[in-house]
């Protein structure tokens, strides 16, 4: 579906005082607990201390997860002692892991940490301390059947403790996310030495004073481009936040607050992973929800809009669908509205609403291309954005996060 006009009729710049992606997070649909999949006897090991998802290219359905097993990989999986790192496909139709051994060569007997994939699944990065040294790792395979190898360590990474990186292309080109001092930011990769050749670019701002943001897993369009940040804070232990932009100057929102430290996280479509260091164990825990991914083009350039609904498995009847909600302000307050899950973030003041459409099944998706008008005026103004999901099913009626459709 294209609305062309929708950005020309809306034209405006935010306000300085209101937050650039609103004060609604996702909402919940479920408690934070233990997963009931990636954790043992379903994954080889004992704890787990990091899990990492994308969707596996070409393959509708299927999920390319990374994992470091803190303890107890076996041999047989490529477990060498210390943290050990482990991959696998993860199929919405069978509701199965599969581990595999692409991850094999890329462990030592020292410590290895935090795989992480590019959206290709040809590129890795991971942290170790294999030479030593702790730092961080390129790996790269030539075919998504193949295993991974060590391109080496890159080269230019800021002098700090960790960098919990994550790879995603940012105007096209391949960079580096990562913990830069108490934030987080991106760095331009080369891969080929490997080496960071740029300065790092700030692009989200620890929002709790002297609390250091880190564990960051890029949320991308359907071309890979960067567009926002799953992330944590460290408020209470270390909870979960999201950055819906790449603004430094907008707050992140809270997402999952607990007692326990939980850390670098991943997800599939409406449900978030996280690894969580309860008293019973380093394992991986999950919550489902509904959220709306926002947008970012150019002028003159289509503008991927997406919301997101945890999967439903092959056939679902009937599907659930979406309306995308657009307005020209957020609300300083959100509103709550008697039987719909959520907060309403936007202003009631010119309300539109258009069809997102239905999610698919098997990624959890509805989405829709907007037309950007070439009008140069158009350049930095945003589109404050909700969704409003409806599940026929049960009746359910619930509104995802806010979030901006922003005009670069």
């Amino acid at each position: 579906m294209k609305r062309p006009v929708i950005l020309s009729l809306l034209l405006f710049l935010l306000s300085t005082g209101i937050c650039a992606q609103g004060l609604v997070a996702p909402p919940k649909l479920g408690k934070f607990a233990r997963d009931p999949l990636f954790n043992a006897p379903n994954v080889p090991g004992k704890t787990f201390s990091q899990i990492h998802i994308i969707p596996y290219p070409g393959k509708p359905g299927k999920y390319i997860v990374g994992m470091t097993v803190n303890s107890g990989l076996p041999g047989a999986w490529g477990g060498k002692g210390g943290g050990d790192l482990l991959t696998g496909v993860y199929d919405i139709r069978t509701d199965k892991f599969t581990p595999d051994k692409n991850a094999a060569f890329l462990n030592s007997r020292r410590t290895e940490f935090g795989l992480t994939f590019h959206h290709d699944g040809l590129l890795a990065y991971f942290e170790s301390s294999r030479n030593g040294k702790y730092t961080g790792y390129l790996a790269k395979r030539k075919s998504l059947q193949e295993p991974f190898s060590i391109v080496g360590p890159i080269q230019g990474l800021p002098r700090q403790s960790f960098w919990d990186g994550s790879l995603a292309d940012v105007n096209g080109k391949l960079h580096l996310v990562h913990v830069y001092k108490h934030d987080i930011a991106i760095s331009p990769l080369d891969p080929s030495k490997p080496a960071l050749t740029g300065s790092p670019k700030i692009v989200v701002k620890t929002p709790a004073h002297g609390r250091d943001a880190n564990s960051p897993t890029p949320i991308v369009d359907s071309r890979g481009e960067l567009i926002g940040l799953s992330h944590h804070v460290m408020v209470n232990a270390n909870d979960h936040w999201l950055s819906f932009d790449l603004d430094p100057s907008t707050p992140a929102l809270p997402f999952i607050t607990t007692r326990n430290w939980i850390n670098n996280g991943g997800y599939i479509a409406g449900t978030f992973y996280d690894a969580d260091s309860a008293s019973s164990g380093y394992h991986v825990s999950s919550v489902r929800a509904l959220w709306l991914a926002g947008g970012t083009a150019s002028i003159g350039k289509k503008m991927e809009v997406a919301a997101y609904i945890p999967v439903q498995g092959v056939h679902p009847v009937p599907w659930v669908f979406s309306f995308l909600l657009l307005s020209t302000d957020f609300r300083k307050s959100p509103a709550v509205i008697p039987g719909v899950r959520g907060k309403l973030g936007l202003s009631a003041a010119f309300l539109t609403t258009f069809s997102l459409g239905v999610h698919d099944p098997l990624s959890g998706k509805a989405y829709t291309y907007i037309d950007v008008p070439g009008d140069p005026a158009l350049k930095g103004t945003a589109v404050p954005a909700q969704c409003l999901s409806v599940e026929p099913a049960t009746g359910m009626l619930a509104l995802t996060n806010t979030a901006a459709l922003t005009v670069r």
